[in-house]
């Protein structure tokens, strides 16, 4: 059954993928924040779910700051993660993503095309430091900036080790950190499947955690702070 919905959704994801970043490249110099740009990325994520037969449920909408802007963090056990969050939060963010992924059809190309910064961790320190100074000037122009701590994907569906880099950034523009748990989506498409299954992913918004005062020195407490909301925002997969 999942091979014969497969055979069904690829043509008409790739399909509308071309239609989708076509327009996408078309309007780009008239929209240089991507606020246009993203929901034309939504409306393909729509369509690859509804293929799929994936459902998303969100709770917790009312802790996304109205003013201002923060940096999600979430829990990573799949690509449809980046689906969820982009997709399913209540403003348009951008993704913090592993050059790697420049790799995965339409996925990579999609990144460059809809503002995201690709990040590659062998470059030199650096580049590295330009990257994330690109991210902290997103951060200062009042966008939302999502970020996956663990980096890959975790294959224990919880929890795998956590970076620093998205806490620090926070410290630096002293905006908050938003908590997101991710349930379901190992269930749809987790580590070493070829196809996904339908299913439902529920994504679950933390209050923020304020960084207002704190210093470089507060990087590992804030750090372990948000993981520890995460981890109770996660429902048992």
């Amino acid at each position: 059954m999942r091979l014969l919905r497969a055979l069904v959704a690829l043509p008409v994801i790739f399909i509308s993928a071309f239609i989708l970043l076509s327009c996408v490249y078309i309007i780009a110099p008239f929209d240089p924040r991507r606020e246009a740009s993203y929901y034309f990325g939504r409306a393909w994520i729509w369509l690859g779910a509804k293929m799929f037969g994936v459902r998303f449920a969100v709770e917790g909408a009312e802790n996304v700051p109205r003013d201002g802007t923060g940096i999600f963090v979430a829990n990573h056990t799949s690509y449809f993660d980046v689906h969820a969050v982009y997709s399913h939060l209540t403003v348009p963010v951008r993704f913090l993503a592993m050059k790697s992924l420049l790799k995965v059809p339409i996925f990579g190309i999609s990144l460059y095309a809809l503002g995201h910064i690709v990040i590659d961790q062998k470059a030199s320190p650096e580049k590295q430091h330009k990257q994330i100074d690109r991210m902290h000037k997103l951060a200062e122009d009042g966008h939302f900036l999502a970020i996956y701590p663990g980096g890959g994907r975790a294959q224990n569906r919880r929890l795998g080790p956590w970076k620093k880099g998205a806490f620090v950034l926070a410290i630096r523009a002293q905006i908050p950190i938003i908590p997101v748990g991710i349930s379901g989506a190992a269930r749809v498409h987790g580590v070493g499947d070829v196809l996904p299954r339908p299913g439902l992913i529920t994504i679950r918004i933390g209050r923020p955690i304020s960084t207002l005062g704190m210093t470089y020195e507060d990087r590992d407490r804030l750090l372990q702070m948000a993981r520890a909301e995460v981890e109770e925002l996660i429902v048992d997969d």
